[in-house]
């Protein structure tokens, strides 16, 4: 499938992705297969290294410069053989699409490696809407790379999922009018996903509130933002820069992307 999409990307997507570089893929460690969700990622790995300038001298000046990192560990795709029997062969175009390339691996290599980006925004974990807005905003892709009708149905289901978990969501933490038992019978009646997959998604909204909201909402606030420019701008050029420009200004919130897209490109938002 990874060798797949690759060709279809080639073939059929009308922007400037840089090619998948050095992406491990490995199954889940035996440990965590009762835990994890069919497929994750992983990220790479960076090592501090100090400069050539500052191993050659402590100026005050020179121990001001940007620190240099090395990759001691690239990302990784993981896949759990413990949901192999029940995992849906129709999803695992839109899965990989989400968890590898172009979505975790392209957008956190992307940030990762960028000299440009501080490292406290790195590795923020306050930009959810950023990080997963993106990886389920590339989700749409699969409509785009020859997808057959049972790919089609594979994506429906992811964004109905998605859907229902932001109710889940706000129900159990906000408004407070499902308990775990309730949500569970809500997932079950209402998505295609098993009793494993049901009771770890659960788990995760009653124990990290809000994050589940931010698939959905953060696609919707890029796809918004995305979308303008490409109206704005019918250059083929900006077409297929406007992807990698996106993700070159790193996960700050949404509406600050929107701001410097719109200096860069002068026009009003």
């Amino acid at each position: 499938m990874n060798k797949k999409i690759e060709k279809l990307f080639e073939k059929n997507i009308h922007f400037n992705f840089p090619p998948k570089n050095n992406m491990r893929i490995e199954l889940v460690p035996n440990y965590n297969q009762k835990f994890a969700p069919p497929a994750y990622y992983e990220n790479l790995r960076l090592k501090e290294t100090k400069s050539q300038s500052q191993t050659e001298s402590q100026s005050q000046t020179e121990s001001q410069s940007e620190p240099q990192y090395k990759v001691t560990q690239q990302g990784a795709y993981y896949i759990n053989p413990a949901l192999q029997d029940t995992f849906r062969k129709n999803e695992v175009k839109t899965l990989f699409l989400h968890e590898a390339y172009p979505g975790h691996h392209l957008e956190r290599d992307t940030v990762l490696l960028n000299p440009q980006i501080p490292l406290e925004l790195k590795y923020s974990s306050s930009n959810n809407a950023y990080v997963e807005g993106w990886a389920t905003y590339v989700e749409d892709f699969t409509l785009d790379i020859n997808p057959t009708m049972e790919e089609i149905i594979g994506k429906i289901n992811y964004d109905l999922f998605r859907t229902v978990r932001i109710v889940l969501d706000i129900g159990i933490n906000y408004y407070q009018i499902f308990d775990i038992k309730q949500s569970k019978n809500i997932m079950r009646k209402l998505t295609l996903m098993d009793k494993q997959d049901i009771d770890y998604e659960v788990i995760r909204y009653a124990s990290i509130p809000g994050q589940a909201t931010t698939y959905m909402l953060g696609k919707w606030e890029i796809e918004k933002i995305i979308n303008k420019y490409k109206r704005k701008n019918k250059e083929e050029k900006l077409n297929k820069n406007i992807l990698k420009d996106f993700l070159e200004i790193g996960p700050i919130s949404l509406e600050q992307i929107d701001e410097i897209l719109s200096n860069k490109y002068k026009f009003s938002t």
